[in-house]
């Protein structure tokens, strides 16, 4: 468990170092509120279908469906671009 936790926090640092140093060399405009609207928000979802639904498949299925839904439907311009561009 340890090393999963170490793991988890090296990964986390290497983000941060990658996201402070590319912005000081080549800065792209990410949207942080709602990348960090989306991370909370799958968190929440996940922690709900492991704890308080003890792992119950269906309803864990249920929750990320909803999810993708929601994401689908909030950057549904996006997707249209997305699709189109492919066709």
């Amino acid at each position: 468990m340890g090393s999963a936790w170490v793991s988890m926090l090296a990964y986390f640092v290497m983000m941060v170092l990658s996201y402070v140093l590319g912005q000081k060399h080549y800065p792209i405009p990410y949207n942080l509120k709602k990348i960090l609207a989306y991370l909370i928000v799958s968190t929440v979802i996940v922690f709900a279908s492991f704890f308080i639904f003890n792992r119950n498949i269906y309803i864990g299925n249920a929750l990320l469906i909803a999810f993708v839904a929601s994401i689908v439907y909030f950057e549904k311009d996006d997707v249209m671009k997305i699709l189109k561009r492919n066709n």
